[in-house]
């Protein structure tokens, strides 16, 4: 039986300094797209993070650069003493529905912990409206033997590689958001090919 996580990203351990740049690589595509959503909308946005982490901090740093957006955090396990300006929801991903659209929705390097994929891009789903976009990011296949030897010697935290339950190749990914009625709209490979962005919308036809 696969055993599941039951704590929030960060909650156990400080993380290193290659896991605090991964972070920041990962957000800075989210800040990206935030940016154009809101140059597009010219006016404030609701902002959805899955997997937010115990300390949020993808959220806060967010929050400080785009003050009049509206953020939301879900994760197992969240800090109660952290930004009162920002939503943050304690619920399993797996169980939680949300009670509205919001205009991005990000889960980054969150779906390679999950038992239950095809419910993780269902949420994804549920949260989007024809306007919506949803960014995720996870490491890819060739990253497992990489990311495995920073873990041996000490770089990175072992405990939280051992947790990955499956490394999705692009096809996966493509199929996993097609299943749940997206669809990939932009896929690119970064940090020399170890991880993976796509950027999901709605899809506007499914076939029978």
């Amino acid at each position: 039986m696969i055993k599941k996580r039951d704590f929030g990203y960060g909650e156990k351990r400080t993380l290193s300094f290659i896991e605090k740049f991964a972070i920041r690589s990962r957000l800075k595509i989210v800040r990206q797209h935030i940016a154009s959503k809101i140059k597009i909308r010219n006016e404030p946005i609701n902002v959805l993070e899955l997997g937010c982490g115990f300390h949020g901090s993808n959220l806060i740093a967010l929050k400080k650069e785009f003050p009049s957006c509206n953020f939301t955090g879900v994760d197992i396990s969240i800090n109660q003493n952290i930004h009162n300006d920002i939503n943050f929801i304690k619920a399993d991903l797996d169980l939680w529905t949300p009670d509205k659209c919001y205009d991005v929705i990000f889960s980054l390097a969150v779906i390679e912990h999950l038992t239950n994929i095809e419910q993780h891009f269902r949420l994804i789903a549920l949260s989007t409206n024809d306007a919506s976009l949803a960014i995720i990011t996870s490491p890819t296949p060739q990253a497992h033997i990489v990311l495995a030897t920073l873990a041996w010697i000490g770089m990175i935290d072992q405990e939280e590689i051992e947790d990955h339950k499956l490394y999705l190749t692009r096809n996966g990914l493509c199929q996993g958001a097609f299943r749940a009625g997206l669809s990939v709209v932009e896929y690119k490979t970064f940090q020399i090919s170890l991880n993976q962005v796509a950027i999901l919308k709605k899809a506007t036809c499914r076939h029978s």
